[in-house]
């Protein structure tokens, strides 16, 4: 099994956006797959309801409502990251997670919330072992602007890599409001931000599990 979480305080950086895509991406490769909430808000579950039925399957559970989750062994398991940059949810998921991926938007006061981030995370023990990969993702980038100029200069000087580079698109909201990802659309609507996944994907997929 493979364990992805998506993992920053700041709301509105797009971790139910990535989170929500990557259950897809898994989904229509075949594998089963389980898309968990540890934020109370509960917005990839609200996704994961208006999915339909003829897309491939994806479980879900709201871990915030407490209980066990109602599925057994799957093959990818995605956690939507809590609003909290200190959780004990947060600091379990962190422990269980083979992969850790930041979204980080080109924005002044997120960049600082992810730096604030960065040093809480890098103390915690199952990311001082070294067993984790941790990845960031610079997320709603707008081609020929300074901010995110300014943005993909300053991730080149620090550590953990960037692995992903992700274009701001209508293409996610629209897929998003009818239960979809990017990779449930049609190809010739999404293929240029399919493209965009790849490096992401494939350092997903050297992480530890399927």
């Amino acid at each position: 099994m493979k364990s992805i979480l998506l993992a920053n305080p700041k709301g509105g950086c797009g971790k139910t956006t990535l989170a929500v895509n990557l259950a897809s991406y898994y989904a229509r490769r075949g594998k089963t797959v389980a898309l968990v909430d540890l934020d109370e808000q509960g917005s990839s579950m609200t996704w994961l309801a208006r999915r339909p039925e003829r897309h491939p399957e994806i479980a879900g559970w709201h871990a915030t409502h407490g209980g066990k989750p109602p599925f057994n062994q799957v093959d990818v398991v995605v956690f939507d990251g809590p609003a909290r940059i200190k959780s004990a949810k947060l600091e379990k998921a962190v422990a269980g997670a083979h992969v850790i991926l930041i979204p980080v938007l080109p924005s002044l006061f997120d960049w600082d919330a992810v730096n604030r981030f960065l040093e809480i995370v890098s103390e915690m023990p199952a990311i001082r072992r070294g067993r984790k990969r941790l990845g960031i993702v610079a997320n709603r980038l707008r081609s020929n602007t300074i901010s995110s100029h300014d943005l993909k200069r300053a991730l080149r000087k620090i550590e953990p890599p960037v692995v992903g580079n992700l274009s701001e698109s209508q293409l996610y909201v629209r897929a998003g409001t009818r239960g979809l990802g990017i990779f449930d659309v049609a190809k010739s609507q999404s293929e240029h931000l399919r493209n965009q996944w790849r490096s992401l994907i494939r350092f997903v997929n050297k992480a530890d599990g399927v």
